[in-house]
């Protein structure tokens, strides 16, 4: 079985992981789609996009070859576009149709409705066995009807077959864009270990829980910053470490000198150091599908204190492997803060480092067996 697994930059750290282990099962390659809007972007970070609308090797980009210990470069391409334009969007997918059929793949597994694969939306209808994977089956927020409509709707059912990370929203995503439920498989994350392998450095903030990513409306950091401050932990020297780049909307005058704002963009071996000398981490959200954070924080064996939304209370199991608070209240949240002042995070460290070991059920190599089961399934029903 020939798999292209056709993904972008957003994915890139848990991608690296889970083709490590599909690779032992079968034959996958995979084909990277760079644009401008994707320089910065979890483990891939470049300054400048190359100047060419094509398809290469990884080899001859610096942010994929500093893993070639991790990753087979012979089987990773980067589908390039320069400036991300309709004209360039065209030529690349073209390019990218040409790519798949010289190479005889069996399955087509798509990671995106970015705007280059848009634009592969009729052949993917045509493709016979077909995969997507949708990481956030509602959106945050509030989306343009072209994307609701043509990325979503049409996307959507130009692939055969989907695949959630999650069973908490499928209803919601079924009502929403008429996806019957015999096309849907289901798979989960991992831990992101990508970032275990960035050297320790040491730890600039002293005692901290964290909050890391992309500052959003939706994430709830206000909500954060207040709990925080009204909880025991600036009595007790415990700082709050707030890592990621966006609109806190609190001036940094209105906060305490033990709230500490890192408004940019965190490299990863940055986040790796972050999260190493963190005692737990935070994620307040007041809306969610399921959160790379949290499998992030899981790979150093952090606990995750999370509201009750989304993913989050299937992932995180209550006084096991973190606690769950009620979302968008202050005071649940900072009776949550004090409660895991109280708990032996050790213990909660313990647990977490025994469900995603290696071959554990929740591993990746766990996944990539049941990611191919999904492979097989999906030829056998067209057939039959």
């Amino acid at each position: 079985m020939k798999v292209l697994y056709l993904t972008v930059p957003s994915f890139f750290d848990l991608d690296i992981s889970l083709v490590r282990e599909m690779s032992a099962l079968v034959d996958v390659h995979v084909l990277l789609v760079v644009s401008p809007q994707s320089l910065k972007s979890s483990a891939f970070s470049i300054e400048k996009i190359d100047s060419r609308c094509e398809i290469f090797s990884a080899n001859e980009y610096n942010a994929i070859q500093k893993y070639k210990d991790v990753i087979d470069l012979k089987k990773w391409f980067v589908a390039n576009n320069p400036d991300n334009s309709f004209f360039s969007c065209i030529k690349l997918s073209k390019k990218i149709k040409n790519f798949i059929r010289r190479n005889h793949f069996d399955i087509l597994h798509v990671t995106s409705a970015c705007k280059t694969i848009f634009f592969l939306t009729p052949f993917i209808y045509s493709f016979p066995y077909t995969l997507l994977t949708v990481h956030d089956p509602i959106d945050h927020g509030n989306i343009s009807w072209f994307e609701n409509f043509f990325r979503r709707k049409m996307f959507y059912r130009a692939n055969k077959n989907v695949l959630l990370l999650s069973t908490a929203l499928l209803d919601s995503f079924c009502k929403k864009y008429h996806v019957k439920k015999n096309r849907i498989y289901f798979s989960s994350l991992s831990v992101y270990d990508i970032l275990t392998t960035f050297k320790t450095m040491r730890n600039m903030y002293g005692n901290y829980i964290l909050f890391f990513g992309r500052i959003e409306p939706y994430k709830g950091v206000d909500v954060l910053v207040t709990a925080y401050e009204k909880s025991e932990l600036p009595s007790k020297g415990i700082k709050l470490v707030i890592a990621g780049k966006g609109n806190l909307c609190i001036t940094d005058s209105d906060l305490s000198k033990d709230v500490i704002f890192i408004n940019r963009f965190i490299e990863n071996d940055e986040l790796a150091n972050l999260i190493r000398h963190c005692k737990y981490v935070v994620l307040p959200y007041l809306s969610a599908t399921q959160s790379g954070c949290v499998m992030s924080a899981f790979a150093f064996n952090k606990p995750v204190l999370a509201t009750d939304v989304g993913d989050f209370p299937l992932t995180i199991e209550n006084s096991k492997t973190g606690m769950i608070c009620e979302a968008n209240n202050i005071d649940s949240l900072c009776r949550a803060i004090n409660e895991m002042s109280k708990i032996n995070l050790d213990i909660l460290s313990a647990c977490i480092k025994e469900r995603f070991c290696e071959n554990g059920p929740f591993s990746w190599s766990s996944i990539a067996k049941s990611l191919f089961n999904v492979y097989e399934s999906i030829v056998l029903n067209s057939r039959n």
